[in-house]
This record gives structure tokens, sequence and C-alpha cells, in this order.
């Protein structure tokens, strides 16, 4: 670790970044004050706030929480970022204000890590957030990202309290795609059954990603009385937006449309097969197990990967076989990933799960 240390204070930028980086992935706390020192670098200062989040600790949040008022916007917003992979609900009153903030990233932040805290205290804040009237956020009608406004939509889902289902569902109809999104999920989240009929809505919106968002979040809710309009959705979508829809049919019952799913991991688009897979994983379809069993041969290393993880999830014993054979693999993460899958289908055939 002190190569590390010294390698900090290196003249090329990349040697300082990955020592940084390293650093932080070696967890140890004995490296917070060296880590603390380079904060104020403007060009490592998003490295070094993310390696003292992994880092955690008492002086490592502090330093953080104190970097949460700095005269910096880009120090503020990696503070924020950093806190809540720290995971510490210490620094929850100070993000909690920084909802206040001039930046829009450091706000977008600051919601961000409050929903991973699950900071309940936090809920008025958000729900201000939600409703932010900033010019400058509203004047997008297209975001090309996330911005405080739909991070708080999703950090209000995390919170696990229905109390804030209405403004959730106001906001399916807000003139900001994201925000439109991210209340889709956050209402799927909650398990908010009122929601139904706003997100039956959704499904006929304009945007993709938002349909794709409200289908998974009727499959999540479990009511019935959707399934006619995702079938329709079916119909008329982009195959991402039918793999979601087709899982969430699956989910309330009706398994109609599992073809969809099956011929989704023949798609020339990895992606696409990807989603099949965990789709299929995730509804637990067992006459699924033979098409992923084979889906293991694929030459995409990231796709066999995936399926290994979907046929763990899937807890189907007849997939031992077919896993133990993928640890002779000759890429490391798809042995990493059949390694953990037969540990997971193995003790549940032992009982241990």
């Amino acid at each position: 670790m002190p190569a590390l240390i010294t390698a900090m204070k290196d003249e090329e930028r990349k040697v300082r970044v990955n020592a940084v980086i390293a650093l932080g992935e070696l967890g140890d706390a004995s490296a917070t004050s060296a880590l603390l020192g380079a904060i104020k670098d403007e060009d490592m200062v998003h490295y070094v706030a993310e390696a003292l989040g992994k880092l955690g600790g008492k002086s490592a949040v502090s330093a953080l929480i104190v970097a949460l008022k700095d005269s910096e916007p880009d120090t503020r917003c990696a503070a924020a970022n950093a806190l809540g992979k720290a995971g510490e609900r210490s620094a929850a009153p100070a993000l909690t204000n920084a909802l206040k903030d001039v930046s829009i990233c450091v706000r977008l932040n600051a919601a961000a890590a409050l929903g991973d805290l699950r900071y309940t205290s936090a809920i008025p804040a958000l729900l201000k957030t939600l409703k932010d009237e900033d010019e400058y956020v509203r004047s997008r009608d297209v975001h090309e990202f996330p911005n405080a406004r739909s991070m708080a939509a999703r950090a209000l889902g995390n919170m696990g309290d229905r109390s804030v289902a209405p403004a959730l569902i106001a906001a399916l109809n807000d003139e900001d795609a994201f925000v439109r999104e991210y209340a889709a999920s956050a209402l799927g989240m909650l398990k908010e059954k009122s929601a139904v009929p706003a997100l039956i809505h959704a499904l006929k919106d304009s945007n993709e990603y938002l349909r794709l968002t409200s289908a998974k979040a009727l499959g999540e809710l479990g009511d019935k009385s959707a399934i006619p309009a995702l079938k329709e959705t079916l119909k008329e979508s982009r195959i991402e937006t039918k793999i979601e829809t087709a899982g969430a049919l699956a989910k309330l019952g009706d398994k109609s449309a599992i073809p969809v799913l099956f011929e989704s991991l023949k798609h020339k688009d990895r992606g696409v097969r990807v989603s099949a897979a965990k789709a299929l994983a995730d509804i637990g379809e067992k006459s699924a197990v033979t098409p992923l069993v084979a889906a293991l041969k694929d030459k995409d290393a990231y796709l066999r990967s995936s399926v290994a993880e979907a046929l763990g999830d899937m807890g189907e014993k007849s997939a031992i076989p077919a896993l133990r054979e993928a640890l002779e693999d000759n890429d490391l993460a798809m042995r990493k990933a059949a390694a953990e899958a037969l540990q997971k289908l193995e003790r549940k055939a032992t009982g241990g799960e």
C-alpha cells in the first residue's frame, strides 16, 4: 500500500487515478488520511471521493460530509455520490440539506444517496425535489440523462412508504420523460395497486422506455386487470419492451407470450438475448432451462455469464451438469458466474436455502 500512496503524487494523471482506484478497492482504512489529502485535486476529486465512499468509516464519512459544503460544485457532487456508496446513515441529514444545493449534479446525487440509504425522514424534502420549479430543470423537455427530479422519484420508491404514491402517480404525467419513467418504476417497487389504471394509461405513452418500465411495474403489482392492455402493448412495441411485457404477462399468470422470450434468446442483439434470459429466470419458467443451457455455448462471453447467473437464480437442479461443464470455460467471468450459480443450486439441493 505505501507504493500506491506514493503513486498518488506521480506526475502522470493516469498513474495517480489508478493508484486512487486501487486504494479504494483494497478497502484498507489506513489509506483514508492520504486520500483526504488529495480530495482538492481537481483532476482527482471524483476518484478520491469514490474511493473514500468505498472505504467508509467515521473519518472518511466525516470528511465527505465536510466536502458537501465545499465551494467547488464538482467536489460537492462527488462527495454526495460517494456518501451514497458509503452507506452510512449518519450522512443522511447532510444529504437531505444538499437537496437544496444550487448544483443540479449535487441534488441528483444527494437524492440517489438518500434513496439508497432509505432515509424516510427525507421524504418531505424528496417530494419537494420531485416538484422542483427550477427553470433550468423544467426547460429541458428531452434529457440525455436523469436529473434530480427523476432521481427523487426513484428514491421515493426505495423508501417503501406508500403515502408517496399519489405524488408518483401524478408524476406519470410529468413533462419530463425521465421523471415519468422513474415514477413508474417506483410505483412497481412500492407494489402500489392504486397505480394500476395510471400505469395502464402509461403503456400508451410516446416514450418507449416509459412503456417498458410501466409494463414491468404492472407485472410486479400482480393485478390481472392489466392483462388486456399488456397484450396490446406486446403487438406494438420494440423488442426490449416486448420482453418486459411478456415477462409481466407471465407473472400475472398469462404465459401465452413466453414464446416471445424463447425467440428473443436467438436475437442478433446481445442485449436482447441477455434481457430474455433474465426475464425467463425472473418468472421461473421451468421450460426455459433447456434453451438457457444451450445458450451457455453462445459465442458471446457476457451472454454466457448472464445465462449462468440466470440458471442459478431459477434454482433448477437439472442445470447443474451444464454449469459444472461451464467451469472449464475460457472466460474468467463466465467461470465465476458458473461457480456462483452452482453454489446456489447445491445449497438448494441440500436444503441450505
